[in-house]
């Protein structure tokens, strides 16, 4: 009789890896190419994921991208969260957790702006506010300004940190805004973890921002230097 020896198998799951960020007009109307650096093999009990956050404040826009394993336990999902809406700044994202090889595959960011409503005509109100949307830089002093579209009531300056999913960012983001908080006190974004620090001034219409908006500013930087903000879009390690 033949003895046949037995071996061990492990299972594995195959899923693109990659971050990116990317900033240029017109992001949440024009989808832009998205795809993972590498295919990277995962632990079966690891699920695939990718996941965008899209802020638009008018004239300029960012998005960060994420797709790599989760741990997540909601293994087949696809989720789309509008966190403020138009007019004046809005966020919105896409998170898909997906359970089979190479499943995370969406190749563009179609698959977030297809969820947006459609803009419509905007009338303009009777105040203006800096824009400003960027990682690695806060409210810095040459912002554009606007004038903010009616249904706006304040300027917001606030800046998120994100962490998670390959990714770990600080964005600083100036513009117009109805509510409070562009976040809504919502931190969990797909594989994403967003805290925001928002500085928001009320102001009558017309009149300029009182002086004391550059102190709330430094109030901002100075909470950013406490908790030690990353100033960086770090990729995963072995994605360089």
């Amino acid at each position: 009789m033949t003895t046949v020896p037995c071996y061990h198998l492990r299972a594995f799951r195959t899923c693109q890896r990659g971050a990116f960020s990317e900033m240029q007009p017109y992001l949440a109307m024009k989808p832009i190419q998205w795809r993972g650096s590498k295919n990277v093999t995962w632990d079966l009990n690891e699920v695939c994921q990718e996941t965008l956050l899209l802020i638009d404040v008018g004239p300029k826009a960012l998005i960060v991208g994420s797709k790599g394993c989760s741990e997540a336990k909601t293994k087949d999902s696809k989720n789309f969260s509008m966190y403020s809406e138009p007019p004046g700044v809005f966020v919105a994202s896409y998170a898909h957790f997906c359970s089979s090889d190479g499943c995370n595959n969406a190749g563009s960011t179609r698959v977030l702006l297809d969820s947006l409503p459609r803009p419509g005509f905007q009338a303009l109100g009777h105040f203006q506010c800096p824009v400003f949307v960027d990682v690695n830089a806060l409210y810095p002093g040459d912002s554009e300004s606007v004038t903010c579209p009616k249904g706006n009531t304040h300027c917001y300056r606030g800046f998120l940190l994100l962490s998670g999913g390959g990714l770990s960012a600080t964005i600083g983001i100036q513009g117009c805004m109805a509510q409070t908080y562009l976040m809504n006190h919502i931190q969990n974004i797909g594989e994403l973890t967003a805290s925001e620090y928002a500085v928001t001034l009320t102001f009558p219409a017309g009149a300029p921002p009182p002086p004391t908006l550059a102190w709330a500013v430094g109030l901002g930087l100075s909470l950013a230097l406490w908790y030690g903000v990353p100033l960086l879009l770090t990729p995963f390690p072995h994605d360089s």
